[in-house]
């Protein structure tokens, strides 16, 4: 049995903007398969954001759009 699978990578930024959203330029299937990453521009500390948490994820078709809870 072979199991293979794909990583994709966007980088987005916040622009001190409130609540906003991104279309993924990938496509997405499940909700689950996205993982968000808040990166701190002054220390470069990585910190996993939490899906409903921090963030939704709505899928039409293959296309996908994050929204940012804060």
């Amino acid at each position: 049995m072979t199991v293979s699978s794909t990583a994709y990578l966007q980088r987005i930024t916040t622009s001190g903007q409130t609540n906003p959203s991104w279309t993924i330029d990938f496509p997405v299937f499940d909700e689950k398969d996205i993982w968000v990453w808040k990166v701190s521009v002054s220390t470069g500390v990585h910190e996993k954001l939490n899906l409903g948490e921090h963030y939704t994820v709505s899928i039409d078709g293959s296309t996908g759009t994050l929204y940012y809870i804060g």
